[in-house]
């Protein structure tokens, strides 16, 4: 590839989804580095778009972008159509992030979680969660952020049955049980109004409570990064994945499910493999276990792109 490789991102800018495009281009920048090539990228918000085609496509010659996209890689439903218009206008190769709700024989190549159950197919990559911008942490010596824990709330969900009052005791036993260790929580905007007034008047010393409202996007990989432990709710799918990713040794709060599901049985699934350590098992031996993998998916969906579009180009 001597010209730089144009990609175009489509986001409709709700942070999971904008997380999951980062995450790959990260990526992508990363290996296009080790592979000699340049990459020219441009992000594109559609929220504010017609989705009328003729209309959307003079909008976008309008942008007065430098250079026409040879990728075209979207997430979020409401990004599809509008990046299919986007792939047929400039002859780009299209990719979806997470199962579309169009038909996938549309797609040049989508990449999706396994408990969406995609098909198999050579132009469909499945992952073990969604992408996120979350790297393995590299070894280091010495005694690194031996005594930092995080503890990362979320709330209702269509997947598993919240209790406040049982999620509330849990993370009391937790930060007992480790007096030396200075733990960070952090709530979600699905977190009842009231669970963290209810934490802080009982709260012990080592426990610093911040609210989701005083973070921004950078806030959670950063905390992840200083953690040599993370709990998270089993309802934060993506925090959840975002955890083991790091490598640091994750704990899954007890909550009940509902009726049997795609999502909770991926985090059934998860304990299985030993990639997370469930409640139950650390009151065992009050010992949280690293990840039995290496889980770094934003960066084997870039290698996996790259490669693919390669080969299709030798077609």
């Amino acid at each position: 590839m001597s010209q730089p490789l144009t990609i175009w991102y489509i986001t409709d800018n709700k942070p999971g989804h904008l997380n999951q495009l980062k995450g790959l281009s990260q990526q992508l920048n990363h290996r296009s580095r080790h592979m000699s090539f340049q990459l020219d990228e441009q992000w594109i918000s559609f929220n504010s778009l017609k989705l009328n085609w003729c209309s959307l496509l003079g909008q976008v010659s309008r942008q007065a972008h430098t250079s026409t996209p040879a990728i075209v890689i979207g997430a979020g439903h409401k990004t599809h159509l509008k990046l299919l218009a986007i792939g047929r206008k400039f002859n780009a190769y299209t990719v979806v992030l997470m199962r579309p709700s169009l038909p996938l024989r549309l797609f040049d190549a989508a990449i999706i979680p396994a408990h969406d159950h995609p098909p198999e197919r050579s132009n469909i990559l499945k992952t073990k969660g969604v992408l996120n911008t979350v790297q393995p942490k590299q070894p280091v010596n010495g005694n690194v952020a031996e005594q930092n824990g995080l503890i990362l709330i979320g709330g209702e969900s269509k997947h598993f049955v919240w209790n406040s009052n049982d999620i509330l005791n849990q993370i009391h036993e937790i930060v007992s049980v480790e007096p030396s260790t200075q733990w960070t929580l952090s709530n979600s905007r699905r977190t009842p109004a009231n669970f963290l007034q209810r934490l802080k008047t009982t709260a012990q010393e080592n426990l610093n409570i911040v609210d989701c409202d005083n973070t921004d996007g950078e806030w959670l990989p950063d905390q992840i990064k200083k953690a040599s432990k993370v709990w998270v709710t089993p309802d934060s799918v993506s925090m959840v994945y975002e955890a083991i990713t790091s490598g640091t040794p994750t704990g899954l709060f007890a909550l009940n499910t509902y009726k049997k599901n795609r999502i909770n049985s991926g985090i059934q699934q998860l304990t299985s493999d030993g990639m997370v350590t469930t409640f139950k098992q650390w009151q065992a031996d009050k010992q949280l276990h690293e990840p039995a993998q290496l889980l770094w998916e934003s960066d084997r969906a870039a290698e996996w792109l790259l490669n693919h579009i390669r080969q299709n180009q030798t077609q």
